[in-house]
């Protein structure tokens, strides 16, 4: 066996040795559940996605479910060009069931 083969065989060795490269992605759009959710925060810009009120507050998108508040992890793409149009809901009185 001359070198040159010898030299072959050293880089596919190394090569079928070598870990192959993988990426860990997360889901496009997560949630988290919160335990309370801002005051002021049904008085910030809110647009209608997946049914109900979201309303953006400190860069996020915040939202009620049967359990409490949850915002998104990622921004939705809708949301995201969603953003100029959200509109500020007038105030009214204070909904005391948080």
């Amino acid at each position: 066996m001359n070198l040159r083969q010898l030299a072959w065989r050293a880089v596919a060795a190394g090569v079928i040795a070598t870990p192959g490269c993988y990426a860990y992605a997360d889901p496009d759009v997560g949630y988290a559940d919160v335990t309370s959710a801002p005051v002021e925060i049904e008085e910030s810009p809110s647009v209608y996605y997946e049914g109900r009120p979201v309303f953006l507050y400190g860069d996020r998108w915040w939202y009620r479910d049967g359990r409490g508040w949850r915002y998104y992890r990622r921004e939705p793409a809708e949301l995201h060009r969603q953003r100029p149009f959200a509109r500020r809901v007038p105030r009214g009185p204070r909904n005391e069931r948080r």
